[in-house]
């Protein structure tokens, strides 16, 4: 048995303790009052038959109260609250156990990424590792080792760390924009401002691969934290070019939606990814499945799992279109600033 199991029927025994009390209680009530009923029904009819021969007027043709059938009356009104109070509880019973399953379901959910989570990022830090530890191994069994070689052994080993360096680093920022709320502290951010500085900080990628990003200035105006807004750009438009071939062009363009909210939207020509993959997305180490990773591009799937976590923490969405060979389109959400 699961421990989500477990917990799901516990939740049920709770509820159903509850129904059988207050059923209980209830019934009990009910049936005091109707027995009280049936009894003063029969006194009544007992004074009247006492007034009657106090009185010498005409008797009744048969005894006006009856114990036995008083008796028989309260059993069957007892039974027929029993029966009634069977079937509140099965009922309820079945509709406790589907509520507590609804009302954990997220906690699931939330228990299980945990879990995939901690397994991802494991694996991640665990075959660099491995890998570096079995290269140092065979390289000290081999006594003939050159100057030479150690020095690439080195140099290899350098490129690891600096790889699960990254890792780390951005493992910690999952964490600190996990923190980040939706704040009173917001202050009204510049669009325009957050663009040029990601594009400076992308801009080096950019050229080297050749690719053109045409944006235009804009004077919209959004709530929120000037850094997180600018990473989350940076991110955008960093996974726009890797996946990008070189020559092409990524589109940056901002459009006020309405009075609350404007949208920001990232499109590239780049590889695409599949209907089937769109909506994972979005899920921390996604990049590590071999469907992202027949590009050969350097990343552990955790950019626009940040991106994500920075557009909420904002109050904002996030969406993705993508057609395989054609390019990607992301749509980004925020509220605008008054």
């Amino acid at each position: 048995m699961t421990l989500f199991t477990l917990a799901r029927l516990k939740l049920t025994a709770v509820y159903l303790a509850i129904i059988v009390l207050i059923t209980g209680v209830f019934s009990m009530g009910v049936y005091s009052i109707l027995t009280r009923e049936v009894e003063r029904f029969g006194r009544a009819q007992r004074f009247r038959f006492e007034t009657r021969m106090a009185t010498h007027l005409p008797m009744p043709p048969f005894p006006a109260d009856d114990p036995e059938l008083v008796r028989e009356v309260n059993e069957r009104i007892a039974l027929t609250l029993l029966g009634i109070d069977g079937g509140i509880v099965l009922c309820s019973g079945l509709l406790g156990y589907a509520l507590a399953g609804r009302t954990l379901r997220p906690i699931k959910e939330m228990v299980d990424d945990q879990n995939r989570f901690i397994s991802d990022a494991s694996h991640e830090f665990k075959t660099p590792l491995t890998a570096l530890k079995s290269s140092f191994e065979v390289f000290l069994r081999d006594q003939t080792g050159s100057l030479t070689e150690a020095r690439a052994l080195i140099k290899d080993g350098i490129a690891d760390v600096d790889a699960l360096n990254r890792l780390a680093t951005a493992l910690l920022e999952l964490t600190r924009v996990d923190q980040v709320s939706l704040a009173p502290g917001f202050a009204l951010v510049e669009l325009n401002t957050v663009l040029t500085k990601a594009l400076g900080t992308i801009g080096p990628l950019a050229r080297q691969k050749r690719i053109t990003i045409h944006y235009h200035p804009t004077q919209v105006q959004v709530m929120g934290d000037e850094a997180k807004l600018t990473q989350l750009v940076t991110i955008l438009l960093d996974n726009a070019i890797k996946y990008s071939p070189a020559g092409t062009g990524v589109a940056v363009q901002v459009t006020q939606l309405d009075a609350a909210y404007a949208q920001l939207t990232v499109a590239d020509h780049g590889i695409g990814i599949a209907a089937k993959d769109v909506p994972h997305v979005f899920a921390r180490f996604y990049r590590a499945d071999a469907s992202r990773s027949k590009a050969g591009v350097m990343g552990y799937g955790l950019g626009l799992s940040i991106a994500k976590t920075i557009v909420e923490s904002h109050g904002g969405q996030i969406g993705l279109t993508s057609t395989v060979g054609k390019g990607t389109t992301v749509q980004v959400t925020l509220r605008i600033g008054n």
